[in-house]
Formats: C-alpha cells, sequence, structure tokens
C-alpha cells in the first residue's frame, strides 16, 4: 500500500507518481496521470477515485486500493472569496 500523503503543496504530485509507479502504471503514462490526479483534486476539488471519470476504472479501482489521500487544509484564495461575496449580493 502506498504512504498516506496530505494534500498540501507538492505532495500529492510526489505520492501519485510513487504510487503509479508502485502500481503499475507505465512510465510512459506516469506523468499524464499525475497530471490528471492533480486536475482532479486541486482544479475540481474532487476527493474520491471513482468521481475522477476521466481515469480508467482499472486505475481508479487500483489506486482507491492502494492509496488513501487526505485533505488537511481547505485554501480558498482571495479572488474566489471576492467573487463569492459579489455573487451573494
Amino acid at each position: 500500500m502506498c504512504r498516506r500523503e496530505a494534500l498540501a503543496g507538492g505532495a500529492v504530485a510526489r505520492g501519485a507518481r510513487r504510487c503509479a509507479r508502485t502500481i503499475g502504471v507505465a512510465d510512459k503514462q506516469r506523468k499524464m496521470r499525475v497530471a490528471q490526479l492533480w486536475n482532479w483534486i486541486y482544479v475540481r476539488g474532487v476527493t474520491r477515485f471513482d468521481q475522477m471519470t476521466s481515469v480508467s476504472k482499472d486505475l481508479r479501482a487500483a489506486l482507491d486500493e492502494s492509496w488513501r489521500p487526505e485533505v488537511v487544509a481547505k485554501q480558498v484564495s482571495v479572488t474566489a472569496r471576492a467573487m463569492a461575496a459579489a455573487l451573494a449580493r
């Protein structure tokens, strides 16, 4: 099983690369798969592998069994706060 990683800074990328190697993702696909995970987690805010529809079902299942990411803190940018406040008016 891959080590539990906190999703802060570059930890998710390091954890994803390590786990991809551990569960047998081909070297040529590893960079793309890490980018996919980064996009789902940081851009879209998804925290469960079964919600990552652009990732193959086999890989999602393998990741779910092998890697348990943990969100330790939610950070919202000043721009996002200002936008939310403007929409609330």
